[in-house]
Parts: C-alpha cells; structure tokens; sequence
C-alpha cells in the first residue's frame, strides 16, 4: 500500500461529496431568481428561509473543498520529484488532469500514461470494484 493515496483517499472521504461539481450546482441554484406565478402563492409549505439554507450550505461546501485541496497539495508536495509515476498518479485521479495536459506536462504518451497509473494502482492494491480512472 502507498501511504499518499491512502491518505489522500481518506481526505477525499472526508470532503463527502464537495466537489467543484456540486459547489457550482449550489451556486446555481443560489442565484436563480426567476418565479412563477404558482410560487408567489401561499398554497402549500414552502420553506421560506431555504435561500438562506443554500447560502449556508454553499459557504460550508466550499470550506470544506478549499481545506481538502490545501491538504492533497501539501500531500502532493511531499512526494519526492524523483518518484514521477506517483506523481503522475496523483495528477490524473485526484487532480483530474486531462491526458493531454499530462503528455505536455511530464512528455510522455498516453498510453504510456495509462500504463504508470495502472501500475500504480496495481501496487497500491486497489480493490477490483474500483473503476479504473481513464
């Protein structure tokens, strides 16, 4: 087992389900403003603070994502610059590289890029209901 991706697997854990992707989602529905005419009417119970709610939830969210990245970066930084496939590992699960950032980044192709995280993922042990991350 790799102890960066252990830890970096109980920060993302951790992060339960703050991602950008649900961050940008909330921030959606925050600054939707438009109403009809059946939401004007007091049919019914509608939540009257759930404004409020969602704005509360936003800021909570988005602590929480700003705390797990700053902790995968210092992680990542503490991975020593002659272990390269690790490093690759880490841009492409949990940084979210796209192949070709990554060809760009460390000049190497993508099926080569494909095999080193596939290695990695191999020598960590992942557990075969893992979904490979390509």
């Amino acid at each position: 087992m790799i102890k960066e991706i252990t830890e970096a697997d109980k920060i993302i854990d951790e992060m339960n389900n703050a991602t950008d992707e649900q961050v940008e989602m909330l921030e959606t529905k925050a600054e939707k403003v438009t109403s009809t005419v059946s939401d004007i009417s007091v049919q019914g119970s509608r939540k009257t603070h759930s404004r409020e709610d969602v704005y509360i939830l936003l800021a909570e969210m988005r602590a929480i994502n700003k705390e797990g990245k700053d902790k995968l970066d210092k992680i990542y930084n503490s991975i020593p610059s002659e272990n390269r496939d690790l490093r690759i590992y880490f841009d492409k699960v949990y940084y979210h590289m796209s192949n070709t950032n990554l060809e760009l980044k460390y000049g190497l192709t993508k099926r080569h890029i494909n095999r080193i995280v596939k290695k990695v993922r191999k020598k960590h042990q992942c557990p075969p209901n893992v979904p490979p991350i390509y």
